[in-house]
């Protein structure tokens, strides 16, 4: 943190702001408007990245492979970059809580398919930056802004149904391709849904395997 800079907590940014916005929300989405724009800077108590990619991440941390290993920094500012990235920004934006200044971002990590979270821990804002926010300059700054291609949108993911998961497992076991159920492979085949755990997969996958193959796998699969 550089000498001369006063840093506020994202509660009292919000609280500041509100005053001349009218209201804590819409200080809330001004000041998520200007971080996700790089338009804002911030520093953090800590963050962590940790990545993202379902069961398989979690087997290769237990089993200590450094490559899906956390990563932990203190008392350190924020790329201003980082919140733009962001694939899920209306959900990542439902965990922040603006109190302790604890929020988080999710962005796709280095493999495709594979996500990976910052979580960002005593979030700070410049106290002259958050002081310019007032609504004059920030409707100079969006009218401002140069023309871009439109973002498409993020549709939040819905669950898979559970008919589409069981006729998927069940024709993967009539071709003798699935002896046994990893979510990753479940998320592999339906990118764009929300998959169930590793419990209920394998559950699902005894019991189709049964009705297929007229038994029951060994236990494990």
């Amino acid at each position: 943190m550089s000498e001369g800079e006063l840093w506020i907590p994202a509660r009292e940014a919000v609280t500041q702001l509100s005053l001349s916005l009218g209201g804590r929300i819409p200080a809330k989405q001004a000041l998520a408007d200007q971080l996700r724009d790089g338009l804002l800077r911030s520093h953090v108590d800590k963050m962590v990245s940790v990545p993202d990619d379902g069961f398989h991440g979690v087997r290769l941390q237990a089993r200590g492979s450094p490559y899906r290993e956390a990563q932990e920094k203190l008392d350190t500012e924020v790329e201003v970059s980082l919140w733009g990235k962001s694939n899920v920004w209306g959900e990542d934006l439902d965990t922040w809580r603006w109190g302790p200044g604890d929020f988080q971002v999710t962005v796709p990590g280095e493999n495709l398919g594979l996500l990976c979270q910052f979580k960002l821990y005593g979030v700070k804002f410049l106290a002259g930056e958050v002081e310019s926010l007032g609504p004059t300059a920030l409707h100079s700054r969006t009218c401002a802004r140069p023309e871009l291609a439109p973002t498409p949108s993020v549709k939040p993911r819905t669950k898979v149904a559970d008919a589409e998961l069981r006729k998927w497992i069940s024709s993967r076991i009539a071709l003798g391709e699935l002896q046994k159920v990893i979510v990753a492979s479940v998320q592999e085949a339906f990118p764009n849904e929300t998959v169930p755990d590793r419990e209920t997969c394998r559950e699902i996958h005894r019991e189709e395997h049964r009705r297929v193959k007229g038994y029951s796998p060994k236990p494990g699969c």
